[in-house]
């Protein structure tokens, strides 16, 4: 989107948009269905899952802070309800199961582990690995 200088990346606008609570929520698990510039008036149709997190304050939330976000253009958000694929949320899953699985396999490749494995007997406890704490680049 040139016109508002904007990649289309909603999963990654949506996680770096100053909101917190519900109104947060509501940004992490909508989906971009649309994004259309018609002179100086941006409109934002997303859909959303779970209907309780499109209640008027929360969306008026989202779009103050996408009117901060494009301020050279006037704002508005329709939200739609239905099913979601494509969300700030399940994108931060991914990469979280993403870690979660280097994690895994550093730790199963690691030659320390491996001798005390074959010396001892000893094993990794499912679940006990944990992957350093990092955000999404």
């Amino acid at each position: 989107m040139p016109e508002i200088d904007w990649d289309g990346n909603w999963p990654g606008l949506a996680a770096t948009l100053p909101l917190r609570g519900v109104a947060q929520q509501l940004a992490f698990q909508t989906e971009l269905v649309s994004c259309a510039v018609d002179g100086n008036v941006t409109t934002f149709r997303l859909r959303v899952p779970i209907d309780t997190l499109r209640a008027s304050g929360n969306t008026d939330k989202l779009c103050a802070a996408l009117q901060e976000r494009f301020g050279a253009t006037k704002v508005h958000v329709e939200i739609d309800l239905g099913q979601v694929w494509y969300t700030a949320s399940a994108e931060a899953q991914a990469y979280r199961e993403q870690c979660q699985r280097l994690a895994d396999l550093t730790v199963a490749a690691d030659p320390f582990v491996q001798e005390l494995s074959r010396a001892f007997g000893a094993f990794v406890v499912p679940g006990s690995i944990r992957p350093p704490q990092s955000a999404p680049v």
